[in-house]
């Protein structure tokens, strides 16, 4: 009703803005959706687009409902192309995406790493390498503990643990696709990165799995452009 008026009145906008930016405040996620949404259809203003971004960030902290997070991050990814520097500002948020569970959905994780690898930036990189670094060493104890799970426990346990495992290596995958390229936009990550790789990845991974090659491959490119990591 807000977006309508503001376009018919185009006089009152500065008015209805207002009253949308306090209805952004609510804890009702389809009315901060709604807010969001309409934020960014009806200006350009950096200030306006921070409360549409931290109202879908919200939403994505709150909502246990996948689809609608899958919903919000596309929203997100969108703003990207036109408001990117101000997205960089809320990386650690993008990112804590990802640190509330690492597998809970491998759709949702290959958004959000997507959208962090396109986020990168000089000044926000460090915080992205400690990430990745961590999510390594993540996602190495969450195939342990599933693995173990699956030797010790009962049939339906197994099944359970093998889905989980599954997930897991699928996470593993994207992650190296992401360190991948945030190492060739930025080299200065690579010792940060390859040592976790070789530990977690190689020598825990099962032989010809995804994870594995991608992770050789890395390595490999790494010692033929880079000769001082080959020690």
């Amino acid at each position: 009703m807000l977006r309508k008026l503001c376009k018919v009145e185009p006089t009152q906008k500065s008015r209805l803005m207002n009253a949308i930016f306090m209805l952004s405040n609510s804890k009702s996620s389809s009315v901060l959706f709604e807010c969001a949404n309409t934020i960014i259809q009806l200006t350009t203003a950096p200030s306006a687009i921070k409360i549409a971004i931290q109202s879908y960030l919200a939403l994505l902290q709150d909502q246990n409902d996948n689809n609608v997070k899958l919903i919000v991050l596309n929203k997100i990814t969108v703003l990207k192309k036109k408001y990117g520097k101000i997205l960089e500002e809320y990386i650690s948020d993008i990112l804590n995406i990802i640190r509330e569970d690492s597998v809970q959905s491998v759709e949702i994780n290959q958004k959000v790493l997507e959208l962090v690898t396109d986020l990168a930036s000089n000044r926000n990189v460090k915080e992205v390498g400690l990430f990745l670094e961590n999510e390594i060493y993540k996602a190495k104890k969450m195939t342990d503990t599933a693995n173990k799970k699956s030797a010790d426990g009962e049939s339906k346990a197994a099944d359970k643990s093998q889905i989980s495992t599954s997930s897991t290596n699928e996470y593993r995958f994207l992650l190296i696709k992401c360190i991948n390229q945030i190492s060739q936009m930025f080299p200065e990550t690579i010792p940060q990165m390859i040592f976790p790789l070789m530990d977690s990845f190689l020598q825990f991974e099962k032989k010809g799995s995804m994870a594995s090659l991608e992770t050789i491959i890395f390595i490999r490119e790494v010692v033929e452009i880079y000769p001082q990591h080959r020690q």
